[in-house]
Formats: structure tokens, C-alpha cells, sequence
């Protein structure tokens, strides 16, 4: 009887805590995904970034759409907008999967009928393995800009993320932010300003500086926890380029031909040291020479434009002043970019 009296009271208490993360997690909705909406005394301080990036999609009127992730936080509106003589809007976001930019994108032609252009900033690292982010997975509203049911994630993830540590964190975090009245850092043009990169390297305002001595030291460190990073998480697997992404691009390409909108592909270059680190391995460096190779195949169709500085002058040369780490650059190389861009563009319409 004690023991039947212990196993009942246990499933018991396990269905109710049960109930209780649900009660709560729908009672705060930290992230616009939880299975039942409770209250709204919340929702203006959630923490699903994309969606914010999207309500101000469809609010902000704009001409040119910027997409990426961190290696895009370089190239500023105030420059594409002074280069390009256009009004822009920042979409990209950290670790921005091709899904997340895909996604940006088709909010981005469903809401605004001004739009002419996309600047894409193409990683390396956003075509091996593909899966769609929990942020657009498990939100309705994000969901249903994805056409295809191949990598969306099964109910038992669901379930995982529902009852994860990170999504209690993110219903107290939801909560401090609204006892403090704490807004989101998003300006209207999409722009923050809180960087997206965690470097204490002091980069130089030219495209042909070079490093001093001190930061050396200190960009060293970073491109060898760069590599730690990509080699052992971001690039691991790496077999082909996904086929799922590689038909998110085509598609983007293709939707964007039928209203005319021009698309701009920049291939974010890699440091010299890191990029011969990583492509050591022979996998990975057949792997990079195909991705080049994907990309600079589209500057064939009608719109399309793709500038390739992964042999610029900062990428080969291992003293260039304007890395962040081995990954970013800084704004004054994306802006020499943009001039390039500009140029050839022009002159290509001439």
C-alpha cells in the first residue's frame, strides 16, 4: 500500500508541476510560442527578437532590405543609405540562419510594395546542416512563411523547448523587463546599438591599416576560440552544401525577379589565419570552394549582383587592422564594400 501510495502521489505531483510550467509559460508567452495565449500584459516585452524585426517590418516604409547575421552588424544604414541612395532596413540578427533570413524576407515582400533591393550578406556557415530556429518553428505567425514541412521539428522538440531551462530564463527575464519598463534597444530602421560581437580587439578606421602589436595578441586569442567554435559546433558535419538552403537562396532569388527587386549577394570573408586554419581541413576547403562557387553562379540571372571579397586585400593579408575577430570585420571595410558595390554597379549601368 505504501508503495502504491508513494507512485500515486508522485505521478501526481508530476502532473501538476507539469501544469504549473504550462499555466506559467502560457501566462508570460517570453517568446511568442507557448501553447496557449493567457494574457497579453506581456507581449510588448517579449523576447523573440525575430518577431520584433518583423512587426517593425511591417511598420518602417523602406526601399532596401539588409539580411544577415552578426558579420552584417558592419555594414550600417546610414552608409548603404548614403551609397545606395535608398532608405534601408537593418533585418539581420545573430547566428542568422538562411530559414530566419528567408523568413525576414517574405514579410518583407508581403508588407512593403516600396521595396527595390536586398543586400544579402552570404556566411559560409548558414549551409551546412539547416534546421528552422524555435523562434519561427513554434510561432504562427513566422511558421507560415515556411512552404515546406522537410526540416521543421518534430512535436518532441517542441516539448523540449517548452521545458527547458532557457525558456524559464526567458519568461523571468520578460517579466524583469516589464517591472522595469524595459523596451526593446531595436531603433525603427532595424539598427541597435548593442553589438552583436563579444571582442575587446580595437580595429583601425581603414580599409589598409594594419594591426598593432597589443591587439594582435588579443585578436590571436580570438580567432583561435573562433576556430574552436566553427570547427568543433558551427561547421561540424559539414558533408555538403544543404539543399534546403541552397533552395531558400534560389527561391529568393526567383520571388524577388518577379517584382523586380535587384538582389546584392556579399560573400563575408573570412582572416587570413582563421580562413587557413579552418580550411586545413580538406573537407571543410571543398566544402568552402563550393559555396563560392553556388553564389557567384546566381550573378548569371537577370537582378542579380554578387560581390566576392574573400580575396579582398583584408582577407589576405594576416596584419589588416579592420578584424574584430577572425570573423568580423569592421564597419569601415563593409563600407568600403558598399563603394565598390556602388561603383561597379554604376558602372555596369552606364
Amino acid at each position: 500500500m505504501k508503495y502504491k501510495s508513494f507512485i500515486g502521489t508522485f505521478f501526481f505531483t508530476l502532473i501538476l508541476t507539469v501544469l504549473g510550467h504550462v499555466f506559467f509559460i502560457s501566462l508570460i508567452d517570453p517568446q511568442q510560442t507557448a501553447p496557449l495565449s493567457l494574457s497579453k500584459s506581456h507581449e510588448n516585452y517579449h523576447d523573440n527578437f525575430l518577431l520584433k524585426k518583423v512587426k517593425l517590418i511591417e511598420r518602417f516604409p523602406f526601399e532596401t532590405l539588409i539580411l544577415g547575421s552578426s558579420t552584417s552588424e558592419a555594414f550600417l544604414v546610414s552608409e548603404v543609405n548614403h551609397h545606395f541612395k535608398t532608405q534601408s532596413f537593418h533585418a539581420s540578427i545573430g547566428g542568422g540562419s538562411t530559414v530566419a533570413r528567408y523568413t525576414l524576407f517574405k514579410k518583407a515582400l508581403k508588407s512593403n510594395n516600396s521595396l527595390k533591393r536586398v543586400i544579402y550578406i552570404a556566411d559560409f556557415f548558414e549551409m551546412n546542416k539547416l534546421s528552422v530556429p524555435d523562434l519561427i518553428a513554434f510561432n504562427n505567425e513566422l511558421k507560415m512563411e515556411i512552404d515546406t514541412q522537410d526540416f521543421m521539428p518534430h512535436m518532441g522538440h517542441y516539448l523540449k523547448y517548452l521545458f527547458s531551462h532557457q525558456m524559464l530564463e526567458s519568461a523571468f527575464l520578460v517579466m524583469k523587463r516589464k517591472r522595469k519598463n524595459y523596451h526593446s534597444p531595436l531603433l525603427v530602421d532595424g539598427s541597435t546599438g548593442q553589438s552583436m560581437i563579444l571582442s575587446t580587439v580595437e580595429t583601425l578606421a581603414s580599409f589598409n591599416s594594419k594591426i598593432s602589436s597589443h591587439n594582435r595578441i588579443k585578436l590571436n586569442e580570438e580567432i583561435l576560440e573562433n576556430y574552436g567554435t566553427y570547427s568543433n559546433n558551427v561547421l561540424a558535419g559539414f558533408e555538403e552544401l544543404n539543399i534546403h538552403a541552397k533552395n531558400l537562396v534560389e527561391s529568393l532569388v526567383s520571388e524577388s525577379q518577379k517584382k523586380s527587386i535587384e538582389v546584392i549577394f556579399i560573400l563575408a570573408p573570412y582572416h587570413e589565419s582563421f580562413r587557413k586554419k579552418l580550411l586545413s581541413n580538406p573537407k571543410l576547403s571543398k566544402r568552402y570552394l563550393e559555396w563560392i562557387t553556388f553564389f557567384e553562379s546566381l550573378n548569371s540571372q537577370s537582378g542579380v549582383f554578387v560581390y566576392n571579397p574573400t580575396t579582398s586585400n583584408i582577407a589576405i593579408d594576416p596584419d589588416s587592422g579592420v578584424w574584430r575577430d577572425g570573423i568580423h570585420f569592421n564597419q569601415f571595410a563593409a563600407t568600403y564594400f558598399l563603394k565598390e558595390i556602388a561603383e561597379n554597379r554604376r558602372l555596369n549601368h552606364e
